[in-house]
């Protein structure tokens, strides 16, 4: 979760996610990995899902558009890392599952690899193959 560095959420030490469920909110698309993982937090917690001020795939607009006014929104952490100073943004200190985010490798039919391709999806597969599902995960494989 984040905000505009001058909002009200950005001096707090301790935010629940039922403190954030009048906030304005500014989602990324119902169809998208951030809007789902934020909905089964929410419901998790035995909330709704806010309402929605705006709904934008759009990094730079909702950006802007923190630093400007008191929104909120979930950017992940890699955002947040490369953009805060930037953007004028804050983490907020809200307590969430950490969510791993699909990662596939896509390869084209009748195409022959590098080298250095196959060995790094060796690697990958093989590191893969150390880390131990959760429940969910094993369900869905």
């Amino acid at each position: 979760m984040a905000a505009g560095t001058q909002s009200t959420w950005a001096s707090r030490a301790e935010i629940a996610l039922s403190d954030l469920v009048d906030a304005p909110w500014i989602f990324t698309p119902t169809n998208s990995w951030n809007h789902k993982i934020l909905s089964q937090a929410f419901a998790a917690s035995g909330l709704d899902m806010p309402r929605a001020c705006l709904t934008t795939f759009s990094l730079h607009l909702r950006a802007n558009l923190l630093a400007m006014d008191d929104f909120v929104t979930s950017f992940p952490s890699s955002v947040l890392r490369f953009n805060a100073e930037r953007f004028l943004l804050k983490a907020l200190p809200v307590d969430l599952p950490v969510r791993p985010w699909p990662i596939a490798i896509v390869t084209l039919k009748h195409r022959t690899l590098s080298p250095a391709a196959r060995l790094f999806i060796d690697h990958v597969r093989a590191f893969a193959n150390t880390i131990e599902l959760s429940p969910a995960a094993k369900k869905s494989a």
